[in-house]
């Protein structure tokens, strides 16, 4: 099961490939990644003037699964939680 959340974070480093090292919630907790298991792109809604975003499924390092979205305006946000 999973569930979306759409919560706002800060990313506090990325690899040399732009992804996430370790990011930081609303609640000032950090999150290291410990594994990347999936990268794909998705196109936003063009219409709103959404440009393409990267989705990262990834497993941190206190072991929850989690779906990270960097948007075309530089945003990160956590998009799902799985459980």
């Amino acid at each position: 099961m999973s569930r979306i959340v759409n919560r706002p974070i800060h990313v506090n480093r990325i690899d040399d490939e732009g992804r996430p090292l370790s990011y930081t919630d609303a609640k000032g907790i950090e999150h290291r990644i410990r594994d990347y298991l999936d990268q794909w792109r998705e196109m936003g809604d063009w219409i709103r003037g959404e440009g393409e975003r990267v989705m990262y499924r990834v497993l941190t390092a206190d072991m929850a699964m989690v779906e990270l979205e960097h948007r075309w305006d530089d945003a990160w946000i956590v998009y799902r939680v799985f459980d």
